[in-house]
């Protein structure tokens, strides 16, 4: 074997995983990345020993960091937890070449969520390893459709991720379909409502597929109107509505668009409802607001608000 081909082969060696830390673009979720989902490779290194070698390059520094791994986030962890060496290739590599083995290296072992995925994607758009979806795609051997369907997941406002219980349950189909729904700008605060109510509500449950169907289910039905069925319209004799009356428990609320109530509107509007509120008493009432058994006139406030 030449030395050119020996440079390229990996070298395998037992490193201290406290000596290592995950580089900045690995695609596993920090927050994922715990005992409990880290069981089944923890059991392996119990029972068969570290089967499958992380990717680390060597650094130099003066933290105590001899390695920085490509790959490998649940091995390490799992090797920590053991307090036991981690088997790891080390090789000097650069971002790029990194972000490549990183992506086939999860392709082969499909262990990596789609959310996951995605999200690295856009990070790595985002910091200019790749000039466009359709480089990237190049770069990883994928179809461009395939890379924008998993960028899709960063289209998704936090409040729909945070209604499933793990995102990485979110399928791939599901973030294309929700991305569509989310690009009408009114469907999307409509989803992110009932997401939020979801949070609440479905707090334990890991039912992702009823929580993507409520999400669904919300959005096909007729808008919920602003307009309570004790809010009043009231029109010009045209037709073309000109405020809102809305009755809210002993509150009175009249509401007008903001760019109906230019500030000469308002100054008409406040005096003519100063006016004709001031002398107004309830029949029979006394100046104190008082029946004549002490009774106090239920307080109305009446407000007027722009929207």
């Amino acid at each position: 074997m030449s030395n050119e081909a020996e440079n390229r082969e990996p070298q395998h060696t037992l490193i201290d995983p406290f000596a290592c830390r995950m580089w900045d673009y690995h695609d596993r979720l920090p927050e994922l990345i715990n005992e409990v989902t880290c069981r089944d490779v923890i059991q392996s290194f119990v029972k068969d020993g570290q089967r499958h070698p992380v990717l680390a390059r060597p650094m130099a520094g003066s933290d105590g960091v001899q390695y920085e791994l490509i790959y490998g986030a649940r091995r390490l962890f799992a090797a920590r937890h053991l307090n036991v060496k981690l088997l790891a290739h080390v090789r000097n590599i650069d971002n790029i070449s990194g972000l490549i083995e990183m992506d086939v290296e999860n392709r082969l072992r499909c262990d990596i969520s789609p959310y996951e995925r995605g999200m690295s994607f856009k990070g790595w758009l985002r910091k200019g390893y790749f000039r466009s979806q359709e480089e990237l795609a190049r770069a990883l051997s994928m179809s461009t459709t395939h890379v924008c369907r998993l960028m899709r997941f960063a289209d998704l406002p936090t409040a729909i991720v945070s209604a499933f219980p793990d995102p990485r349950e979110i399928k791939e189909s599901w973030a294309v379909t929700l991305a569509e729904r989310c690009a009408d700008e009114d469907a999307k605060q409509r989803i992110m409502i009932v997401a939020r109510s979801l949070r609440k509500r479905e707090a334990g449950t890991s039912d992702s597929k009823r929580i993507y169907k409520s999400l669904l289910d919300y959005n096909h039905k007729p808008a919920v109107s602003r307009v309570s069925r004790r809010d009043e319209i009231v029109r010009s004799s045209a037709g073309v509505p000109l405020f809102r009356v809305s009755y809210r428990h002993n509150d009175l609320h009249v509401i007008i668009r903001r760019d109906a109530a230019p500030p000469q509107v308002i100054e008409r509007l406040t005096s003519a409802i100063t006016e004709a509120l001031s002398p107004a008493r309830p029949n029979g009432f006394g100046a104190d607001g008082k029946l004549e058994g002490g009774i106090r006139w239920p307080s109305v406030e009446r407000t007027l608000r722009l929207e």
